[in-house]
């Protein structure tokens, strides 16, 4: 098998790899998916070295597509030189590393067309090329391959989607998600990829009804992801996709309106009563105007993050990371990992440039396209491949026109078939512009660079056996230098599981080989210096702790639970020392998250354990604004007012907290407490005689009683009560080392 066979099928078997499985990667933290995706493009790049190595020549095609898509990953390597969030940056760019890598090798494969080297003749574009007055023949072995696959992966997860539509076993009640995050996301994936089943279908001369059921059950699919009203529009997606086959598919018609009488067909089936008219498959009712009014919420605070940094953005894929601190108060307790909007969520992350690179991107492709079309319209018969090109680009469209809402571009499976359509554009383009001698790369609007490594001594010198040795060798340190992050992800998934058991030696190894092999993820350091922390409180140690925290925070300088977290390290252990420093964490995290209010409630926390029961109070009032059923917020605020002498505004506290539940025995004893210091001494007998009741508290009740006894000098009761008390407290010992 030669270099150039090898390089081909393992390109074939890649992708296709990557179609079948990029569908199950449901998040960006996947290391996993990441490692074996980059170790296959290093395999690709190997592949095409040797190849280059044996042919002694290097064919570089500088086409604006490959040109524009190769600027577009340089802008997104430079936003590592100031992103927030290194690992996340880090993650995308080697993921958008290998789609553009992949991409280029697969816009270089010929799609080579069948010509004798006799009578190749000119007549120019519109009346297309012959060979003897016989018609072009065009051979697109892998690209038809790859959207075989495509056609038998898309099939399978409609099949698996109209499987939890109808059982409701999705995680997204009365909607099909498929292998996807959210049903939003495999809409998108099947608007990307349903016009190359449609094209399989019109280009059939056999098995036609096999394919046009597979229309109908890709179709069904997408009606199953679409809640309430969305049905609509996803409907009239596909309207337009097929009007947009009518207008540049002429050929086709006869099979376009079969087709549109299906789609009609399973729109009615999914709309018609069955049986009594009590069961129906139509898409369930949803609050349509909610989620219209959450996605206008997020791109407002989008916004808000492109307004701080609108040139160069805060990081690719690290979007996630400041949202928080621009999130609308309604969202306390929900994430939103993306915009719901990419192009927003481009400028945000890339800034300014790296948006404009993209859109010049899109241009460039659907010119590049529209070209393609245009010559194609002149060569028999071409029909076939022109609708294949048609359908990837009707594909592409409607992906694009749905990501305005949604988040397709950060979807694994979206991302890669994505830009194989923009590589199979590419390549049509190439082919097309270098069968066309008077004007040779006329359409592809590049040139194609020869260069003869035998004209280099170096290359001379070294051999063919060398160069494979040297080239093996490099690709050996790239799969174990990729690896690490990997590898690392595995030490702290160990360390966390140890950390959890309380064995706190084992965490610190493990989190410790976690930083060695990628030191530049913030939570490894965390992780080490809480594992550090809770191993030992030497000074030394302790020290060494905070360290690995405080680097955490130069990392990631915008994750608020850094500082938070840093907050509850100096409250346990350097209360005294470092107790303005926690508060000035607590007011960092806070600052970065204003929606959290767990943090506020933690900040009157520390500040009642400083003693500034004034700061603590105006802390509690701010949380229980935002709170006002959390009773435990009561009691710290009661708490608060009783150490500042606010007794009146205490006993308001615990009063409310009995008006909810009268039987709330510690509500009882905290009463009582602060009865007992502005000296109503008989009514806090009572309430202590209340608080009794609360099981496994008696020990402390009684003690209590003693101290009152003891001030109403009654020492003799007061005996008695510490009696009590001592023998409950030895009670509840006895049963707990039972």
């Amino acid at each position: 098998m030669t270099q150039k066979s090898f390089h081909t099928i393992w390109l074939f078997i890649f992708n296709a790899s990557l179609i079948i499985l990029t569908p199950f990667i449901r998040g960006p933290g996947n290391y996993l998916a990441f490692t074996l995706i980059f170790l296959g493009t290093n395999i690709l790049i190997l592949s095409f070295l040797w190849q280059v190595i044996e042919q002694g020549v290097l064919k570089i095609s500088a086409s604006p597509l490959s040109i524009v898509s190769f600027l577009f990953l340089a802008v997104i390597a430079l936003s590592y030189l100031f992103t927030i969030n290194p690992p996340s940056t880090r993650y995308g760019f080697f993921t958008m590393a290998s789609v553009i890598i992949n991409g280029a090798f697969l816009s270089f494969v010929s799609c080579n067309r069948l010509l004798k080297p006799e009578g190749l003749s000119y007549k120019g574009v519109t009346q297309g090329f012959s060979l003897e007055g016989r018609p072009l023949i065009s051979e697109q072995r892998l690209w038809q391959g790859l959207c075989a696959v495509l056609g038998i992966a898309v099939s399978a997860f409609s099949l698996f989607a109209l499987y939890q539509y109808i059982t409701g076993r999705s995680d997204f009640e009365g909607r099909a998600q498929a292998a996807f995050v959210t049903p939003n996301s495999f809409a998108g994936y099947l608007l990307l990829t349903m016009p190359v089943l449609m094209w399989l279908y019109l280009a059939a001369k056999r098995n036609a009804i096999i394919f046009f059921l597979l229309n109908m059950l890709a179709f069904a699919a997408l009606l199953a992801t679409g809640t309430g009203g969305r049905w609509i529009l996803l409907a009239a997606a596909v309207g337009t996709a097929l009007l947009l086959f009518w207008l540049f598919a002429s050929p086709a018609r006869k099979r376009l309106v079969l087709l549109a009488i299906g789609f009609l067909a399973v729109l009615l089936i999914f709309f018609a009563p069955i049986g009594n008219g009590k069961v129906s498959l139509s898409p369930k009712p949803a609050e349509l105007s909610g989620s219209t009014q959450d996605r206008l919420n997020i791109w407002r605070s989008t916004w808000e993050v492109i307004q701080g940094h609108p040139i160069r953005g805060v990081g690719f894929w690290s979007f996630h990371t400041i949202y928080s601190k621009y999130k609308n108060q309604i969202y306390q307790n929900v994430e939103h990992y993306f915009s719901h909007n990419d192009y927003l969520q481009l400028w945000a992350e890339l800034g300014l440039i790296g948006v404009g690179v993209f859109l010049i991107l899109i241009y460039l492709y659907f010119r590049e396209g529209f070209r393609c079309l245009k010559v194609g319209a002149g060569l028999k018969p071409a029909p076939t491949d022109r609708i294949m090109l048609l359908s990837t680009m009707i594909g592409a469209f409607l992906m694009l026109i749905h990501t305005i809402s949604d988040f397709d571009l950060y979807i694994p499976a979206v991302l890669f078939i994505f830009w194989g359509y923009i590589a199979y554009t590419s390549s049509t383009a190439r082919v097309l512009g270098l069968c066309n001698p008077p004007h040779q790369n006329f359409w592809c609007g590049g040139k194609t660079k020869v260069i003869d490594f035998n004209s280099f001594r170096i290359f001379t010198l070294l051999g063919k056996k060398k160069l494979y040795i040297i080239t093996a060798g490099i690709f050996a340190f790239l799969c174990f230098w990729v690896s690490d992050p990997y590898l690392a992800g595995l030490y702290n998934a160990r360390g966390r599981v140890s950390l959890g058991k309380g064995e706190y030696e084992k965490a610190v190894k493990f989190f410790s080989k976690a930083v060695e092999l990628d030191p530049i993820d913030d939570s490894y350091h965390f992780n080490l210096g809480i594992a550090l922390a809770k191993y030992s409180s030497d000074p030394l140690i302790l020290k060494k702790a905070e360290e690995e925290m405080t680097k955490a925070q130069s990392l990631s300088p915008y994750r608020s639970d850094l500082y938070f977290n840093m907050a509850v390290f100096y409250r346990t252990f350097y209360l005294k020392e470092k107790g303005d420093a926690a508060v000035e964490m607590l007011k960092k995290a806070r600052e970065l998250d204003p929606v959290d209010m767990s943090i506020t409630y933690n900040l009157g926390v520390l500040y009642l354990e400083m003693k500034r029961y004034k700061n603590a109070i105006d802390e509690f009032k701010k949380y229980l604004k935002e709170k006002p059923d959390d009773g435990e917020a009561h009691i710290e605020i009661s708490e608060a007012y009783r150490m500042n002498k606010e007794y009146d505004s205490a006993l308001k506290e615990i009063d409310w907290l009995l008006n909810k539940n009268g039987n709330n025995n510690y509500a009882h004893f905290l009463k009582a407490n602060i009865l007992q210091d502005i000296g109503q001494y008989d009514d806090a007998h009572k309430e202590y005689r209340l608080a009794l009741r609360e099981k496994g508290k008696e020990g402390d009740v009684w003690y209590a009683i003693g101290l009152l006894s003891l001030k109403q000098n009654k020492p003799q009761e007061a005996e008695a009560a510490f009696r009590k008390a001592v023998d409950y407290r030895s009670l509840d010992q006895k049963e707990k080392r039972d």
